[in-house]
């Protein structure tokens, strides 16, 4: 009985802060996202879809290779990669054809962009509709512009939807908290979330400036990664969508 009774209690604690946290989230007024592992796809699913493709056109992976690879363009990865491994034929290893490199890194170029952007198909929707709710979008990333405007481009959404931008073109990068400078000039730190995916540069830059952080875990940065940090369990989320629906929801309240 006094087990039963001390379980709806804590279930009931439980609820009574996610609620709570759910109307702090609510009034923020400046949400700022990071870009790689948040809105685009974190480390590990991207080693994982390298793993796939490399699989996919008959090759092992290295993940040596990938590792020190994994961000360039996937025609300068597989070049030098298809040329080295070549291919084995009756038994024999022979280069590859230019025909066969141009298949696969046509294949290569459609199996990442095909399964990056139809996993995020819903985002350009979601980002509008939390500017819709009433909340002002930031970017905080240490990819450059150019990364940055041409993530823009793909989802076919206007760089002028985010009230603050910060990029890496400059020496001031997560986790200096200078990064949040621009916008905490035009808001106080008690009215802005940050939404990134690394303890590392993400978390640490947020809590030098009080800024309040939701984290998307990832198999790299796990759910209890981030507790043991002490962020609560109802900021943890697994996907940017399921923090947009959360923050949406919660101006309903």
């Amino acid at each position: 009985m006094f087990v039963q009774l001390e379980n709806k209690i804590k279930i009931l604690y439980k609820i009574t802060l996610t609620t709570k946290k759910s109307r702090e989230m609510k009034n923020k007024k400046l949400i700022v996202f990071n870009l790689r592992g948040t809105l685009i796809l974190s480390y590990d699913q991207v080693i994982g879809l390298w793993c796939e493709a490399i699989k996919d056109v008959g090759l092992s992976p290295d993940f040596n290779i990938i590792f020190q690879n994994w961000d360039k363009p996937f025609r300068d990865f597989i070049l030098p990669l298809l040329a080295e491994k070549g291919a084995w034929v009756n038994g024999k290893k022979i280069p590859w054809t230019e025909e066969q490199k141009t298949a696969v890194i046509k294949k290569g170029e459609e199996f990442f962009h095909d399964l990056h952007f139809n996993s995020l198909a819903n985002l350009p929707k979601k980002i509008l509709e939390l500017k819709d709710a009433g909340y002002e979008l930031g970017i905080i990333t240490n990819r450059s512009t150019e990364f940055f405007e041409d993530f823009m481009a793909d989802i076919e959404l206007k760089a002028d939807i985010f009230s603050f931008i910060k990029t890496g073109d400059d020496d001031i990068k997560k986790p200096d908290p200078r990064v949040f400078n621009g916008a905490l000039e035009k808001f106080e730190a008690k009215d802005i979330v940050f939404v990134g995916d690394s303890p590392e540069t993400d978390l640490v830059a947020a809590i030098s400036n009080d800024i309040d952080f939701i984290a998307i875990e990832s198999a790299p940065f796990p759910k209890g990664l981030f507790k043991s940090k002490g962020i609560h369990e109802s900021l943890i989320f697994t996907s940017v969508i399921k923090f947009i629906n959360a923050m949406i929801s919660a101006k309903k309240l």
